[in-house]
């Protein structure tokens, strides 16, 4: 399957089904409900703006199997379980408003940040390749640099850093059992996928 193509329905998905679990959710919802289902749809919505307008893909295609696997992740894990939880079942943190406010505030800063690394990632793809003729010729869509600067001077992969601190925001503003779970999955995720760009950086 073409990566760019998973990737929309990667981030679709989990929009349509957060948003299900939240048209079928108890009413009244709290304010801090209200505000965990804005996230997650900013979230995903950010994702696929990223695909259409950031992303620069040095693979053409995905192993169906892996495409089934990341469609579970974010349509099920937590479209489904953390919408369930969150509005048909009715967990609510129950903090006061302007708690909520700084755990939401904080959240869109890191994932401000996790966009201008992907940008600045993105960027050394894009830039102005070598002439093929040169023998110097590289394609651009494999090129490979050092970033720096937007947190890459404290982590490798400071767009990992940046998506794990959002998922531990999120989680702790919904307090949901569902969430924890999500964010341990996609953390060991980008941890183990940090752990070989650093190890490919020391080469």
């Amino acid at each position: 399957m073409l990566w760019r193509s998973v990737f929309y329905m990667e981030y679709l998905g989990p929009i349509l089904t957060f948003s299900a679990m939240y048209l079928l959710g108890k009413r009244p919802l709290s304010f801090t409900q209200n505000v965990v289902f804005a996230l997650g749809v900013i979230h995903f919505s950010k994702r696929i703006l990223e695909t259409a307008f950031v992303h620069v893909f040095s693979r053409d295609s995905m192993p169906f199997s892996r495409a089934l696997i990341n469609f579970f992740h974010y349509w099920v894990l937590f479209g489904a379980l953390v919408g369930y939880e969150m509005f048909v079942h009715g967990t609510d943190a129950g903090y006061e408003q302007h708690w909520v406010v700084l755990l939401a505030g904080l959240w869109l800063v890191c994932q401000f940040f996790n966009l201008k690394c992907h940008q600045h990632l993105a960027s050394f793809r894009k830039a102005k390749p070598k002439t093929e003729t040169s023998g110097d010729y590289q394609n651009p869509s494999k090129r490979r640099a050092i970033p720096t600067g937007w947190g890459f001077d404290q982590a490798s992969c400071a767009n990992y850093m940046w998506e794990s601190i959002s998922w531990v925001l999120f989680s702790v503003l919904s307090r949901s059992y569902s969430s924890y779970f999500f964010t341990f999955c996609s953390v060991a995720q980008m941890l183990q996928w940090a752990l070989k760009k650093h190890a490919a950086y020391k080469k």
